[in-house]
């Protein structure tokens, strides 16, 4: 009895720019809730992770611009904790769903994070 609740994270690294449209905002990244037939989740809320390989402080940007050329239905800066993520919803009608708001958070794995620490 009860609820249990579900969020699906997908996570890819990012060490070069090309990545973050061919692995990160690609059919297996972001397209996992998107474009993949199942879905993922079928749920109204997923996560993506991007790992940050390299060029930590340039990610946010990049990210940022990548998914406004994309032009998600809703694009929005948002706080969970201390820190700032990317909300941005993305149509699934291909699947007869409702659109999926997606939570980016961005993950520092850099050399200079690994050294800091």
């Amino acid at each position: 009895a009860g609820y249990a609740a579900a969020f699906v994270l997908e996570a890819k690294p990012l060490s070069a720019k090309a990545d973050l449209t061919s692995r990160y905002l690609g059919v297996e990244g972001l397209g996992c809730c998107t474009d993949r037939t199942p879905p993922y989740s079928e749920d109204l809320a997923a996560g993506m992770v991007g790992y940050m390989r390299s060029e930590p402080k340039d990610w946010p940007r990049r990210l940022t611009e990548a998914l406004k050329a994309q032009a998600p239905n809703r694009y929005d800066q948002v706080r969970l904790g201390r820190r700032a993520s990317v909300a941005s919803d993305h149509t699934r009608s291909q699947h007869g769903l409702l659109p999926v708001t997606i939570i980016h958070t961005l993950l520092d794995f850099s050399e200079t994070s690994a050294s800091a620490a």
